[in-house]
């Protein structure tokens, strides 16, 4: 049972074949005796020329039909041993092992119609069989029936109970349609029937990843030492080890990662691992051939559960420019107290509508995070459309039904809940922009909204999607109110005097190169101090790890301040005025926590990437007239750092021009960004009209006067 725990297998080249039953010539006989014995000693090749001669002397044998159909199986020459079993069916319409072997091929081909077909004829000719009822669960969920999976894993439950591989395949559904919470008792009760089952560990990592990190990560192990090269339990794992700072483990997990994906990511079945995988390397980079490889597994599989599900209608003819205003979706589940909500407040009610139609389509399950921010955008938007509740074929269903001509997905690979609509092509232009760096390697996303910075000329081609360069800047930003009377530095226990370094970064953006420079930082400028954000994670283990790296740098653990997360925006950015430079990370930017240091008015030192996600703090940078602050390389950004720590009047020259700067330059500009947005997408959708392929273009900048 655990071989069909996900869906289809090759039965094993050893495995008995199946003898006449009808009496046969001698010569035929003994050919038959001669193909069970190859298959037996694993010779497919001899077996399939010992079969196909039976078949020259008895075409109707059945029996060698569905041998020779094996043996091809094994030998992965899939559409002659469609053929045979096909054969098999003709002689013999009701055989339910041939109709599970073709089945089992039609999944693997990611045929899911056809193989749920299959699967469900078998389940009539044997209803008791709680196997082949979870293979027909598994082929559902993969195309993407999850509430009809369910309904098929607790059948094959009240069939077989204590099937390990079932409840697993059910907590992956009822995750899915419930939630984590909903999932636990499957997982549980999968590792309690068989400690050994590595999958099922990796799944109860799953559900307790995000509220109890620290037995997330005991699952991850255990399914690890089961199982070593097990991606997701990997991802996992290394995900957990990085939001707490744990370098050294990381680093570790991070080289298992890597080699675990070159052996193993051509046959990862799952697309949302290597989604989260694709995610990950923003964090720690992958090769550009495995990140590629993963991309197009992600793109083969969502289009396979487009097929299995049935494709939408045609679009109607495209509506030529001049007819009504352009309507334009945003795709995300962040429209509430999430960063894309926080910069995006001022970005949606500034669309024209004399141009644009604007509609939200909100896959965040459950609905409203009930946030000030999730109540300002339902009033930001033409119509607010909730589709949390819907499968993928649903939601698609109902953006085209609004006629929505360009969807921008501002999620990504950050929550998953948008590549599965995408790929059912639910507008005809689809854009990514601003959820996280880069592309999604997608074939059916068309447009990346970028910049010169993040993207300069001639890095095209390291993208799937034709990238559109904005003027100024590719990301938009918002005016805070800053709150008066901020409670002085000791409040946040920050010292008086010192000087205090900032790096609000989510955790998992720092790295230990990264953070060794800031403790030579700290180590050359006396008395000063680092303030850290444990963001959402664990406070206790975040700073012990922390500290622990600092006393090795031999740097007084104390110096290093955490402050917890403050929910009130306007105070937050108050108490950011109390820190005098803000410390760029180097693999991935800061972005929102950027904007919100710059509009504060704290300078931020950053040093020039080489690719989109450390480019990001560098793009803001210039486009508030402070491109003097991008260090060429890490030695310049640590003298730099050290030189201003050290320097009171450079500091306060620094914060002069940035108070100048913010309110005349274009970073905070929101009618200046939203003017170029538009034009760029008039430019996508003039294109579209006249009937040519989405390509790369530069937006220039609106002429003066």
């Amino acid at each position: 049972m655990k071989g069909r725990s996900r869906g289809p297998a090759r039965p094993a080249p050893g495995k008995r074949a199946a003898n006449p039953r009808v009496a046969v010539s001698p010569e035929a006989r003994q050919l038959f005796d001669q193909g069970l014995r190859h298959s037996e000693s694993g010779d497919d090749e001899g077996a399939a020329a010992a079969f196909r001669r039976v078949i020259g002397l008895r075409p109707d044998l059945h029996q060698a039909h569905f041998n020779l159909g094996r043996a091809l199986d094994n030998l992965a020459r899939d559409e002659e041993a469609l053929a045979a079993f096909e054969r098999v069916l003709a002689l013999q319409p009701d055989h339910p092992k041939a109709i599970l072997q073709l089945a089992q091929i039609r999944h693997r081909r990611g045929e899911l119609a056809e193989s749920i077909r299959l699967y469900e004829r078998a389940v009539r000719l044997d209803p008791q069989d709680a196997a082949l009822v979870n293979d027909l669960g598994v082929a559902l969920g993969d195309a993407g029936r999850d509430e009809e999976a369910a309904e098929a894993f607790r059948r094959a439950l009240t069939l077989a109970p204590d099937l390990a591989p079932v409840h697993r395949n059910l907590g992956n559904v009822v995750r899915k349609l419930e939630g984590d919470a909903a999932a636990v008792r499957h997982y549980t009760r999968a590792v309690e029937l068989d400690p050994e089952f590595a999958r099922a560990w990796e799944g109860l990592g799953s559900v307790y990843h995000r509220t109890e990190p620290e037995e997330a990560a005991r699952c991850y192990r255990e399914a690890l030492a089961r199982a070593p090269g097990n991606l997701a339990a990997l991802h996992g794992l290394l995900a957990i080890e990085q939001r707490t700072c744990d370098f050294d483990a990381a680093e570790a997990t991070h080289a298992s990662l890597l080699d675990a994906v070159a052996r193993s990511v051509y046959r990862s079945g799952v697309w949302r691992t290597a989604a989260n995988l694709v995610y990950e390397s923003l964090f720690m980079p992958l090769p550009a051939d495995a990140l590629r490889a993963l991309q197009d597994h992600i793109a083969v599989r969502l289009e396979r559960e487009v097929r299995a599900q049935g494709p939408l209608p045609e679009f109607p003819p495209s509506r030529p420019t001049i007819v009504g205003r352009l309507r334009v979706g945003y795709l995300s589940p962040s429209f509430g107290d999430h960063p894309v909500g926080h910069v995006t407040l001022s970005l949606f009610p500034a669309h024209d509508r004399q141009r644009l139609e604007v509609h939200a389509f909100s896959t965040r399950r459950g609905g409203s995070d009930g946030s000030e921010q999730a109540v300002r955008h339902r009033t930001a938007f033409d119509a607010f459309h909730e589709i949390g509740g819907k499968s993928s074929r649903e939601a698609a269903a109902y953006i085209r039904s609004l006629g929505i001509d360009l969807l921008v997905d501002l999620d990504g690979y950050m929550d998953n809940t948008s590549p599965p609509i995408l790929a059912f092509r639910p507008a005809p232009l689809q854009v990514f922009w601003l959820g996280h760096a880069g592309g999604l390697g997608l074939p059916f996303v068309d447009y990346l909204i970028a910049d010169a910075t993040v993207i300069p000329p001639g890095e095209e081609g390291g993208y799937r999607e034709a990238v559109v360069r904005l003027p100024d800047t590719y990301h938009c930003a918002d005016r805070h109110p800053i709150a008066a009377g901020c409670p002085p530095r000791p409040a946040w226990d920050l010292p008086e005097e010192a000087v205090v370094y900032c790096a609000f970064n989510n955790p998992d953006k720092i790295d230990r190169r990264v953070f060794d420079c800031w403790m030579r930082i700290l180590k050359a400028v006396d008395g000063s101090v680092l303030w850290l954000s444990s963001f959402r994670q664990r406070r206790s283990t975040l700073l012990a790890n922390l500290r622990r790296y600092a006393e090795r740098q031999g740097v007084d653990p104390s110096r290093l301040i955490l402050s917890e997360r403050v929910p009130d925006k306007a105070r937050h950015l108050a108490r950011l005025g109390h820190a005098d430079l803000m410390l760029d990370t180097l693999t991935v930017n800061a972005s929102t926590t950027a904007l919100d240091g710059l509009w504060a008015g704290v300078p931020l030192l950053a040093v020039g990437g080489d690719r989109f996600s450390n480019r990001i703090s560098s793009s803001m940078l210039h486009a508030i007239g402070l491109g003097d602050l991008v260090c060429a390389d890490l030695d310049e950004y640590e003298r730099r750092a050290v030189q201003l720590g050290q320097d009171l009047a450079g500091r306060s020259e620094i914060r002069r021009r940035l108070r100048e700067s913010r309110e005349i330059t274009p970073l905070f500009d929101s009618r200046r960004f939203v003017q170029n947005l538009e034009r760029a997408f008039q430019v996508m959708w003039d294109r579209h009209c006249r009937g040519e392929p989405p390509r790369s273009f530069d937006l220039p900048p609106v002429a003066a006067g």
